[in-house]
């Protein structure tokens, strides 16, 4: 019985290998990825710090009262302009993400043989899975993320600063930048499926 699960588990985990797109550039991804997540928080950071810039390093601060808070006004305009500019392209990324929770992806091939592989394996494996495949690398870009929120509360700060900063500031801004490439890269492969993942991880729980 033991045997036969882990055969399936591993059956389960070569279909999911086989899943990845062909010639997969995961360091191209993974450049993607933290592109996108460094473009949310920066956003996201800068929108803060142009309502309320003294929340950074500039006590007193308000809006519109200096040089640097227009620069950071301009900053945060041109990236929304980009956002708003690629506005079909941001769409069909969510619709891709929300995709495995609206319907199974039943219409790929490794689908079926993962899904009849799970089904005959213990709970114990299908958490493996789960954490495997689906919440790890969700895990991993909430990680990234994080640490790309880091550098752009670093650059918001500096541009309200006037750049008049410690050399501490840009060292950690890059450290914090490289730490989300490293986390993003080691997942990179596993994120290349990670729709394909969800979805069955719902189908295996019966959440369609």
């Amino acid at each position: 019985m033991v045997m036969a699960a882990r055969r399936a588990y591993a059956d389960a985990i070569r279909w999911m290998k086989r899943a990845r797109p062909p010639g997969l550039d995961a360091g191209r991804l993974t450049r993607r990825v933290l592109r996108f997540c460094f473009g949310l928080s920066f956003i996201l950071l800068g929108i803060i710090g142009v309502v309320s810039p003294s929340r950074f390093g500039s006590p007193g601060m308000k809006p519109m009262a200096s040089l640097q808070w227009w620069a950071l006004a301009g900053v945060v305009a041109m990236a929304l302009v980009l956002v708003i500019t690629s506005r079909r392209r941001v769409r069909r990324t969510v619709e891709l993400l929300l995709e495995p929770v609206r319907r199974p992806l039943d219409h790929l091939p490794s689908f079926e043989p993962v899904t009849e592989a799970l089904d005959s394996c213990p709970a114990a494996l299908r958490t493996r899975f789960a954490f495997g495949w689906v919440w790890g690398p969700a895990f991993a870009v909430v990680a990234a993320t994080t640490f790309l929120a880091a550098t752009s509360y670093f650059i918001v700060d500096a541009i309200l600063a006037r750049l008049q900063i410690g050399w501490q500031q840009p060292v950690l801004a890059v450290a914090n930048a490289a730490l989300a490439f490293v986390v993003l890269r080691v997942v990179a492969r596993r994120l290349a499926t990670w729709r394909l993942a969800l979805s069955i991880q719902r189908a295996v729980n019966h959440r369609y």
